[in-house]
């Protein structure tokens, strides 16, 4: 007798573990849904974008950074959904106003309903915009792998399925950056920058790229992102006026020591080693640790630029790939599902030939497995009446995530030396 899937090819066993990626994401949905937790579980980010297009629609963006009025549109839906809105924590929605008009539309539809058709919407926009970024991106640089595996690939891709289920807006940093990648191969540094700028609905994304755009001296991306900022920053002030926008800077503030929906200690960063070290060890041990892995991630890559590739060139996307895969990593505030940004570097660099087939198989199946493997631990731990890490499964994803842009970091430097040994020669 045959033994089942010992004669699969390579193709084959890839297609197997999509197959069963989005088996277990069926299920670990299913499960919520069958509990009625949308908009506690899934769903709970979405909650909060549609609460403040709620509050636009009714009182004015004015008033969308408000936790109070946020609390009691919140409380509201939770109380019509059955649940006791007591012990729940108010959800802000930290978005600039100019990225919350959609929701502003959305909040007429029921919260449930918004959330299933924006997950739709997301789902289908991320395939088709992947479709056109590789179709543009083939051209360029013919790739060894076909468009629609790596379409499927990034589709069940952890930061995907995060994004997807927890309701966020990734999808509009994953096409930005898709776009300023898109228009440097072109060699067109205006349209980068106003790309670029989109970036601003998690602004914290840009904490090291703009600065090494600076020590690059491309001037013209920095002209293009100014431009579109200033359109963006402009339409914002307009709708919520001057103390809307002091609203929301001093909402961002407290993002810094920290709000209850934070859960930093589920991130993909270094914020997070911290405090989980801090947890096991002191607070002196855990936090020296970190400011110092923080310091030396930041100075990697920073001395990435002193040869001063130039733009669009394959260096130069190796630079910036590192730069956005180190920011991961450092900013303060950085879940899983921000990784969603990674995307088009992971595709270009697969298409290119600078990330290789283990590493880009592995960062797309391991956290799932990792998560797979976590929650039959956590049942096990369960069982036995012991008692498990603190928001294991979530700190184990956002560990994955955080090695994974390490990694990505050490890989863009080790093609950097590829390219300057050829260059040398």
């Amino acid at each position: 007798m045959r033994i089942p899937f010992t004669h699969l090819d390579q193709k084959a066993w890839i297609r197997l573990a999509i197959a069963a990626v989005i088996g277990f994401y069926t299920a670990y949905i299913g499960v919520a849904v069958g509990k009625h937790y949308t908009l506690i579980s899934h769903g709970a980010d979405m909650l909060a974008f549609w609460s403040a297009g709620k509050i636009a629609d009714t009182l004015g963006y004015d008033h969308v950074y408000t936790l109070e009025a946020l609390k009691t549109t919140q409380n509201s839906v939770l109380v019509s959904l059955g649940f006791s809105s007591e012990k729940a924590n108010t959800i802000p929605a930290p978005l600039p106003p100019f990225f919350l008009i959609p929701f502003q539309f959305f909040s007429r539809l029921s919260p449930e309903l918004t959330y299933w058709v924006y997950s739709l919407v997301s789902l289908g926009g991320l395939a088709f915009y992947l479709w056109f970024f590789i179709t543009q991106m083939k051209s360029q640089t013919p790739a060894k792998i076909s468009s629609g595996l790596v379409i499927l690939l990034m589709l069940v891709s952890y930061p995907v399925f995060q994004n997807l289920f927890s309701g966020q807006v990734e999808i509009v940093q994953l096409i930005c950056c898709g776009e300023f990648i898109r228009n440097a191969d072109k060699k067109k540094p205006f349209v980068a920058g106003l790309w670029l700028g989109g970036m601003l609905i998690k602004p914290q994304v840009l904490i090291l790229i703009i600065p090494g755009l600076l020590l690059l001296k491309n001037w013209k991306v920095l002209f293009g992102f100014a431009v579109s900022s200033l359109m963006i920053l402009g339409i914002s002030l307009a709708l919520t006026g001057m103390d809307g926008m002091i609203s929301m800077i001093n909402l961002w503030l407290k993002y810094v020591p920290g709000i209850a929906t934070n859960s930093p200690e589920t991130m993909m960063n270094w914020r997070m080693i911290g405090i989980r070290l801090s947890e096991w060890t002191n607070s002196t041990v855990g936090w020296t640790i970190a400011i110092i892995g923080m310091l030396a991630t930041v100075l990697c890559v920073l001395l990435y630029i002193k040869s001063q590739p130039a733009f669009g060139s394959k260096q130069w996307f190796l630079t910036i790939f590192a730069l956005f895969a180190a920011t991961c990593a450092v900013t303060w505030h950085s879940h899983v599902h921000m990784a969603m940004v990674l995307i088009p570097f992971v595709v270009y660099a697969r298409m290119t030939g600078y990330l290789q087939d283990r590493l880009f198989y592995s960062w797309v199946f391991i956290p799932p497995l990792m998560m797979f493997i976590t929650i039959v631990i956590d049942v096990i731990l369960q069982i036995a009446s012991i008692p498990p890490i603190y928001k294991m499964n979530a700190f184990v994803s956002g560990l994955c995530e955080f090695i994974f842009c390490l990694i990505f970091v050490a890989m863009a430097r080790h093609q950097l030396k590829s390219a300057e040994k050829v260059s040398s020669q």
